[in-house]
């Protein structure tokens, strides 16, 4: 009989099991909430710690998390991504304000000229395509950045403002970072991580790190913490792993958790999937050193 974890009895007075993840996902748990955050990189410098986000192919290694909240702009690189054209024409930014409170603003894209948002982000972790002309997807690559940089060509002209991304043609973002909303844990179900082509003896280590909200520390941010790290290796032109367990120690409140890629080849793309499972419930007292 399958445990706890894998059923969830919807109608009391049935026996019928019914799967948990497709309870959560339909929202049949009260408070309660089911995230995938997938992360790819491409082209990593070998032997070098990446997180793992597609930003990361675009000159930096590691994700820009914001200091405060800021109001963003959103461009394409192509001209066709725009309220009349053949490719994408709104998008919707999901994140967190200034109170870590979920927000999510729906824009009209404009081509390679950046469209300013009403609200204030401090974090964003969700950036998905809406509407879309004849082409059905974006034809660019669809930046989000800190407003206060400049554009070129619809990119972000300074690297610490490059906040998300949609890369051309995939319609939703691929960043493998996520920040707990005020009030909420995050517990993690499964993680899976693979490597294509990596080539003979090719290895790689894919992790999930976290830092807790903590005010007495800069930034209010504690150190980052390895939770779990996934090996992968091979002796043939792939290499691929799974792996599926549930991390038992929860993620308070306002935690930031990235998966991060160190390998020793530098000509294949890594990907990993992480499922965060968001419960409403009372936060802990922060550990203070005095």
């Amino acid at each position: 009989m399958a445990g706890n974890s894998d059923i969830f009895r919807v109608n009391p007075n049935s026996l019928a099991p019914y799967p948990c993840n497709l309870a959560l996902s339909r929202g049949l748990f009260p408070d309660h909430s089911l995230f995938y955050m997938s992360g790819r990189l491409t082209a990593p410098t070998a032997d070098t710690d990446y997180d793992m986000w597609a930003g990361a192919a675009n000159g930096f290694a590691s994700y820009p998390f914001p200091t405060s909240a800021v109001r963003l702009e959103v461009a394409s690189t192509s001209a066709n991504d725009t309220l009349a054209g053949t490719g994408m024409r709104t998008v919707a930014i999901t994140g967190l304000d200034s109170n870590y409170d979920a927000v999510t603003e729906v824009l009209e894209l404009s081509g390679q000229t950046p469209v300013l948002t009403t609200n204030s982000f401090i974090r964003v972790n969700f950036v998905r395509g809406i509407q879309a002309g004849s082409g059905g997807v974006n034809e660019g690559t669809i930046w989000v950045a800190d407003a206060a940089t400049d554009w070129t060509l619809g990119v972000p002209d300074t690297n610490a403002y490059k906040l998300n991304l949609i890369e051309a043609g995939e319609g939703q973002s691929a960043v493998g970072v996520f920040t707990a909303p005020r009030g909420y844990s995050i517990y993690y179900p499964s993680f899976v991580a693979s490597a294509s082509k990596g080539g003979v003896n090719a290895t790689c280590d894919v992790k999930v790190a976290g830092r807790g909200y903590n005010e007495d520390s800069v930034n209010n941010r504690e150190c980052w913490r390895n939770y779990v790290t996934m090996g992968l290796s091979g002796n043939a032109d792939s290499t691929e792993s799974f792996r599926e367990d549930l991390i038992m120690i929860p993620s308070t409140h306002k935690t930031d958790v990235k998966m991060v890629a160190n390998s020793n080849f530098t000509t294949a793309p890594i990907y990993s999937r992480l499922a965060l499972l968001l419960i409403k419930e009372p936060q802990p007292t922060p550990l203070t050193v005095t």
